[in-house]
């Protein structure tokens, strides 16, 4: 049963709350990022390599089948096929959503390695103040990305009309 974080436990001092804190909310965010940048990648790299195969069917079926509609309806499908392929990239945005995912978690796995080793900002703090910041740094990074979200939904809405 995996552990649930409760946030008092932020607020709370010692090694356990903190380690909890850390694995409970952090790590659990670092691999929620990981996932998501790896299912965007792979439907990024998907997409891509059947919309370049399909693309390129298209010249080698036109030369090397007799013209009667059978290949007529093929190279119509085999383009059909490349030109939603391409559109869903662009509506779904995968490429984009692999890099973001995959910044967000470097981002908060660089802030845990500079805690852990007391680097960084974290250098010269007592135990206390150095996890008290990385508290602040790592929910700030991620209601950053938060925002970030909220900023795209913005612009995808559509414009108010006036009455």
């Amino acid at each position: 049963m995996a552990e649930t974080f409760s946030i008092g436990a932020a607020y709370q001092s010692g090694a356990d709350a903190r380690e909890s804190y850390i694995r409970s909310r952090i790590e659990d965010q670092i691999a929620y990022y990981e996932s998501k940048s790896q299912y965007n990648k792979k439907i990024y790299y998907a997409t891509s390599i059947l919309a370049v195969v399909t693309s390129a069917l298209v010249p080698v079926v036109s030369v090397f089948m007799p013209s009667d509609i059978v290949p007529k309806l093929i190279i119509t499908l085999l383009s059909a096929t490349t030109t939603i392929l391409t559109s869903l990239q662009v509506l779904f945005n995968a490429k984009d959503l692999w890099t973001k995912y995959r910044f967000n978690a470097s981002r908060l796995t660089a802030c845990l390695h500079q805690y852990y080793s007391h680097s960084g900002p974290f250098a010269g703090h007592s135990e206390e103040e150095a996890f008290q910041l990385l508290v602040q740094m790592s929910e700030a990074q991620m209601e950053d990305e938060n925002k970030g979200w909220g900023t795209m939904f913005k612009h995808d809405a559509p414009p108010a009309q006036k009455p």
